[in-house]
Order: structure tokens, then C-alpha cells, then sequence
């Protein structure tokens, strides 16, 4: 009997906890949060009255409702990660070859063009989403540079500078040896581009480290108290 209260005490926690998981993984539908509460709330009394029920009552009513309280939120979240892995492999090949038919494409390499790629990190942190796009696509823009049509090569330059994930430099992957032989392209515009673009990061590592310097010189210099107010009022002189 007591192994058997554990083993529903222990299924209503993973319902729970994969409900919770669910909702926080479905806010993007922009719902208030009294609605969440309100269908966790309800959800949770719901399966804990029935589970009761059927453990102290020789009866068990609604069966069909007590076994969707019990697997309906595992059955979803393992649909949901199905369907998300799905999406996301679908959405990277979709947007590799945006990258591919714009590298090989016939728009003018002068032209300055951004690209709408898919992303798979979801997290909060900016540096690491722009790692993972990098990481997903920095090869399939680097792929044009080896073309020996300049304007192609042009275009996977440009391609790359959108996929890098920091604008102070990219230390792995290709494109730090398509910055080097950029810069000693035969095509004058591949040439400029490489240029361009090493002057931006200079100078945005000389900004960064300007920055940095003066929060040093901020925090090394003594806080200084303010002075007693009563220190500046002159007293009258007696005669």
C-alpha cells in the first residue's frame, strides 16, 4: 500500500513538473499569467481529487480523465520536442540555402543585403545565440570563397561577416583565414570589404578598451565624503 501511494505521489510530481515545463515553453502565445495559474491550479486539484478517489474508493470513476491527467502533459512535451526538432532541422536547411542562393546568386556584390536565418538557441543570452548562428552556418557562407568568380567570392564575404558572431574578431571556424586571404585578394572590392571590416573591429576593440580603462580609473580613485555643510557657514566675527 505504501509503495503504491509513493508510485502515484511520484507520477503526479512528473505531471506536474511537466505541465509547469510545457506553459513555460508555450508563453509565446502572449496569455496572461493569471490564465496559466488558473488552468495549473485547476489541473492540479483535478488529477490530486481524482488519484484520491481511486486509492481509497473501491469505485473509479472517470477513468478516461484520470489517465489524460496523468500522461496528457508527457505525451505533449515528448510531441512538442518532436515537433520542435523537426522545425528546427527544417529551418536550417531552409536557411542554408537562402545563404547558398544569395553567395551563388546574381545580386550585385556592392549591394549590402541581410539574411533572415533561423536560429536554434532560444536562451536569453544575446553572444550565445549569435555562437550557435555561427556555429550553424559560418562553413555554408564560407563554402563561395574558394569560387574563383570574384563577385561570388565577394558575396560569401558578406555572408560571413552576418553569420560571425562578434564584430571584435572570430578566433575558430573559417572565417579568420577568409579575413587573411581577403585582404590579399586579387578583387579590389573583396579587398576593400576585408579592409572595411578590420577597421570596424580596431575600433571597436580601441572603444572597448577605452571603456574598460575608465572604469578602472573610476573604481581605483577614493570615494570622497561631502563635507559637513556646517563647515561652510561662515560665523560671524565679534568685536
Amino acid at each position: 500500500m505504501a509503495l503504491k501511494i509513493v508510485g502515484k505521489l511520484v507520477l503526479c510530481v512528473v505531471a506536474v513538473w511537466l505541465l509547469v515545463l510545457l506553459i513555460s515553453l508555450v508563453r509565446g502565445f502572449y496569455l496572461p499569467g493569471a490564465f496559466w495559474l488558473v488552468f495549473l491550479g485547476v489541473w492540479v486539484i483535478a488529477l490530486v481529487a481524482l488519484e484520491t478517489i481511486w486509492l481509497w474508493r473501491r469505485s473509479k470513476p472517470f477513468p478516461r480523465t484520470l489517465t489524460h491527467l496523468r500522461y496528457a502533459p508527457l505525451a505533449i512535451f515528448l510531441f512538442f520536442i518532436t515537433i520542435t526538432m523537426v522545425f528546427n532541422a527544417a529551418m536550417v536547411q531552409y536557411s542554408k540555402y537562402q545563404i547558398r542562393a544569395y553567395v551563388y546568386g546574381d545580386t550585385p556584390p556592392e549591394q549590402e543585403v541581410t539574411l533572415d536565418l533561423h536560429n536554434t538557441d532560444r536562451g536569453w543570452c544575446v553572444n550565445g545565440r549569435l555562437a550557435t548562428q555561427y556555429w550553424l552556418y559560418g562553413n555554408t557562407a564560407a563554402e563561395g570563397f574558394s569560387s574563383s568568380d570574384p563577385a561570388v567570392r565577394a558575396r560569401s564575404l558578406r555572408a560571413s561577416f552576418q553569420v560571425s558572431y562578434s564584430s571584435n574578431g572570430v578566433d575558430e571556424g573559417p572565417f579568420p583565414q577568409i579575413i587573411k586571404r581577403a585582404a590579399q585578394d586579387g578583387d579590389p572590392l573583396v579587398r576593400d570589404l576585408a579592409a572595411k571590416y578590420l577597421e570596424k573591429r580596431e575600433a571597436l576593440v580601441d572603444a572597448s578598451q577605452m571603456l574598460r580603462s575608465r572604469k578602472s580609473v573610476s573604481k581605483s580613485k577614493p570615494h570622497q565624503e561631502p563635507r559637513n555643510s556646517s563647515q561652510n557657514i561662515h560665523r560671524p566675527r565679534r568685536k
